[in-house]
């Protein structure tokens, strides 16, 4: 019995070859730029994290300067019921508003703005404002700058020339053989000294802005900002 005979194998052509060949070429160029991309991806979100972490870090260092400003306040005041009438810079204490105050320098225009880093606001021409010598906050630094929010310096009570907010706005706490009532006061029945006759009123505590930049790990830099009254 004699083998079947088989029929005769048709050689591949060189040119299928070559075209087989760029094809797997061109998947394995394609795998490598998925790979390229997906770590890239990765990575910008782990570097996303990580910037995230670092600023919520700095930002919770700037509870304890808020609170250090705040006790800052109030020994000042208890030391002398009129030094916040004036600004102190050198402590980083202004007894205006400063409405015009750029305290993170990011604003155009001829604004006031914080010298936070002791360079003289980086030679911008503005007014530059001295802030609170930096202070460690574990591995950060903060430093703070409190406003008055009144509209000049001096006395707080309302005045031609003068406004301040206050928590209680235009009323001033009367009091009165010792009951305390609570009323908008005109001009008429005070003295030269702005004190109701007969009565002693409660002096106007005005608000204060606690304003608290904090720098962490890689350069996070974070601002905070706290109104708090002394009454």
């Amino acid at each position: 019995m004699k083998p079947a005979a088989r029929a005769p194998r048709t050689p591949r052509a060189p040119a299928a070859r070559g075209m087989v060949l760029i094809l797997a070429l061109l998947a394995l160029v394609g795998l490598a730029l998925s790979a390229v991309v997906l770590v890239r991806a990765v990575d910008a979100g782990g570097h996303i994290v990580g910037n995230l972490g670092f600023r919520q870090q700095a930002t919770s260092a700037a509870d304890p300067m808020a609170e250090e400003a705040l006790a800052w306040l109030v020994a000042t005041q208890a030391g002398d019921l009129g030094a916040l009438q004036t600004s102190q810079p050198a402590a980083g204490y202004y007894a205006s508003s400063l409405d015009d105050l750029d305290p993170t320098g990011s604003r155009p225009g001829a604004l006031a703005r914080v010298d936070w880093d002791g360079d003289d606001c980086g030679g911008a021409p503005v007014t530059c404002l001295p802030a609170r010598a930096a202070t460690p906050v574990g591995p950060h630094t903060g430093q703070w700058v409190i406003t008055r929010l009144c509209r000049i310096e001096g006395e707080p009570q309302p005045s031609s020339t003068q406004t301040c907010a206050s928590a209680v706005g235009n009323l001033e706490a009367e009091v009165c053989k010792g009951r305390l009532d609570y009323e908008t006061l005109g001009s008429a029945g005070r003295d030269q000294g702005g004190m109701v006759r007969g009565c002693g009123l409660a002096p106007l505590s005005p608000y204060y802005r606690i304003i608290v930049r904090s720098v962490g790990g890689r350069g996070t830099v974070s601002y905070t900002e706290t109104i708090v009254s002394l009454s």
